[in-house]
């Protein structure tokens, strides 16, 4: 099973969907916030941290009790008190094994990680929660069943998942060009093949002399073209092997040794940043780069002011070659464990809590906000809202217990984001791709293999040799010779223990 993206990712993504406003909106002021909901039985939660927590105090809104939670307690008839969790990712692991040890623990508790719920449930730290799954309808149609299934352990299941909002998005990036500038190449065909994409970028060159036809750090999609986007990759009896000591490896790397000797990657690719991406951008320099769905709607956006009538979109998903698909990497299922920590008081009550906020009306305050505060409904019963009115609202996301697909098209169609996702989903559909997966990513926590992986450290010695193997420092006559080094760094002994890890779940 997969390793969900880190808890700071998946904020940093959330946040990516919310900026900063910019216009005159005051937004609904806060008032009579401090109801009293002593009569409802209380619950006590951990959940996650969001940036946009940090805004709230700005805006006047109170984190315990604002309008949403009061709606949502008024909703549940269950007086929730909610504790954020740390900024740090592994900081709030450290504290939430601390909790869990002193026997002091919250009725209801997200955990940060695959791995760790995984480790955790392994160790008895949770309690199974099949039985309160007969009483929960609305939890049950909202939540797939694979989501469920991907975390269940000896067939048991010890927490509420939230399905990933993105599924449908496979990890692998696209290639975002200058399309006003595309335009004007005058190509009889859109590019696909590797050869194809080199043949624009050195078009790209000559007729654009002052720009650099490809710019960033992330190689994702040409990666994926190779077949080396995932460091493990299956062979056909069945084993696993990385991706680093095949022959489709070499390739990868004679192919990026071509554009950066031809003067089409960038050659200060190495010391790239979000600030010097954006600065390529916005003077012009940039032609293409390797993004993701967000990147051209809140990193590299500024073009659109900086360089009047510039236009990005996403060409086709780059290939080896015109019949060998590009490998995208499948996406785990899961996006939120929420979990019951063993010896919590209020068990049911924290079952109850999970049913409501899958609930139409929890969802329906968690897209939208209030009803008259922060969106109108019209005759027809269709939800009328601004998108100032949407982003006012915006840190409801730090209450975002069951995220869903339809939850973050809201976001995304509520702030015109829907064109970069939408055009890096066609750009893949027009080309030759399939799905796998990094093993490693779909597995429970094994630490035999994770004290191996720090032990050895080949991904980082893989990382720093690849750029060498890039910018020329090493000649791609060396390869073979890389290929002993991983041995001598104990690269079969690491694959033996990969084998061993995904045997003990066949």
């Amino acid at each position: 099973m997969k390793k969900l993206l880190s808890l700071l990712l998946v904020m940093a993504l959330s946040l990516a969907l919310t900026p900063v406003l910019a216009s005159d909106f005051v937004g609904y002021e806060e008032k009579d916030v401090k109801k009293d909901f002593s009569d409802l039985p209380t619950l006590n939660a951990r959940f996650i941290y969001h940036p946009l927590i940090g805004t709230m105090e700005q805006k006047g809104v109170d984190y315990q009790y604002n309008r949403l939670t009061n709606a949502h307690r008024e909703g549940s008839g269950i007086n929730i008190q909610l504790t954020h969790a740390l900024v740090d990712g592994t900081e709030e692991t450290n504290k939430q094994a601390m909790i869990l040890a002193s026997g002091d623990v919250p009725d209801l508790m997200f955990v940060p990680s695959l791995s760790t719920y995984m480790e955790w449930a392994s160790q008895g730290l949770y309690m199974p929660v099949d039985e309160y799954l007969k009483d929960m309808p609305n939890y049950m149609a909202l939540v797939p069943q694979e989501a469920r299934d991907a975390c269940t352990i000896d067939g048991k299941l010890y927490c509420f998942p939230g399905s990933h909002e993105e599924t449908e998005m496979k990890g692998g990036s696209g290639i975002v060009v200058r399309y006003d500038l595309y335009k004007e190449l005058g190509l009889e065909k859109e590019p696909q093949t590797a050869q194809e994409y080199y043949e624009m970028w050195l078009l790209v060159k000559e007729k654009y002399p002052d720009m650099i036809p490809f710019v960033g750090r992330s190689f994702a999609t040409i990666q994926a073209a190779f077949g080396v986007l995932s460091p493990t990759v299956q062979q056909e009896d069945g084993s696993w092997i990385f991706s680093w000591t095949t022959e489709a490896y070499r390739e990868y790397l004679t192919y990026m040794r071509k554009l950066y000797e031809e003067g089409i990657l960038d050659p200060e690719y190495v010391n790239y940043n979000t600030t010097i991406l954006q600065e390529r951008y916005v003077t012009g320099k940039a032609f293409s780069s390797c993004e993701g769905w967000a990147s051209p709607c809140v990193v590299i956006n500024g073009v659109f002011a900086a360089i009047p009538g510039s236009e990005l979109a996403y060409l086709t998903q780059m290939t080896k070659d015109a019949e060998t698909p590009a490998e995208l990497l499948e996406i785990f299922p899961v996006q939120r464990f929420n979990v019951i920590p063993l010896g919590a008081k209020n068990p049911e009550l924290a079952a109850k809590w999970i049913e409501y906020m899958s609930t139409e009306q929890a969802k329906k305050i968690q897209d939208y906000g209030v009803e008259g505060m922060d969106y109108t409904v019209d005759a027809d019963g269709k939800i009328v809202q601004s998108l100032d009115e949407q982003n006012w609202v915006g840190w409801k996301i730090a209450y975002e217990y069951i995220p869903t697909a339809p939850s973050f098209y809201v976001r995304l169609y509520a702030k015109n984001f829907d064109w970069s996702f939408n055009g890096l989903l066609a750009a893949r559909e027009r080309s030759n791709v399939k799905v796998v997966k990094h093993i490693p990513d779909f597995l429970p926590a094994n630490e035999e293999y994770i004290e191996l992986t720090q032990q050895l450290g080949l991904s980082a010695y893989v990382s720093e040799q690849t750029d060498k193997f890039i910018m020329g420092e090493r000649s791609l006559d060396e390869f073979d010779a890389f290929q002993q080094e991983l041995k001598d760094r104990g690269i079969e002994r690491y694959t033996k223990a990969l084998n061993d890890w995904v045997d003990m779940y066949k």
